[in-house]
């Protein structure tokens, strides 16, 4: 099992914006930002068989937040709800995994994703190859 930290907000998948025959990626550089971090701690060679990923989002507690609601999310008590949808957020991680961590993200044939709220906001992904 390889553990991966990836700090700062959660990023969504979004489809790329085309006008004519031209397009471009929206979020190229939060892209280019999550794969800096994750080749950083990747020293592996590229994953070829199957992989199983577990996946934590640690979400940025709301501003005006009660002391009590605080703590009653930091103890898990209550869950992120809102957007992002955590399958948009699956979509971006495993396009930024793919042709570092693993040759294709066709390879993964389990996810267990969670999203949960955390002081500094950050995504923690746990590799298991087979």
């Amino acid at each position: 099992m390889i553990q991966l930290t990836v700090d700062g907000l959660p990023v969504s998948w979004l489809a790329h914006r085309g006008y004519g025959k031209k397009s471009f990626n929206p979020r190229f550089k939060e892209k280019q930002f999550y794969q800096w971090q994750i080749k950083s701690q990747w020293n592996q060679n590229t994953l070829s068989g199957p992989v199983h990923l577990e996946i934590t989002y640690h979400m940025p507690i709301p501003q005006g937040t009660s002391k009590v609601r605080k703590t009653q999310m930091l103890n898990g008590l209550m869950f992120p709800i809102t957007r992002p949808d955590i399958d948009n957020l699956n979509k971006f991680l495993l396009d930024c995994l793919k042709t570092i961590c693993m040759e294709d993200d066709n390879q993964v044939y389990k996810i267990t994703a969670q999203k949960i709220y955390g002081l500094a906001p950050k995504t923690i992904v746990k590799v298991h190859p087979v």
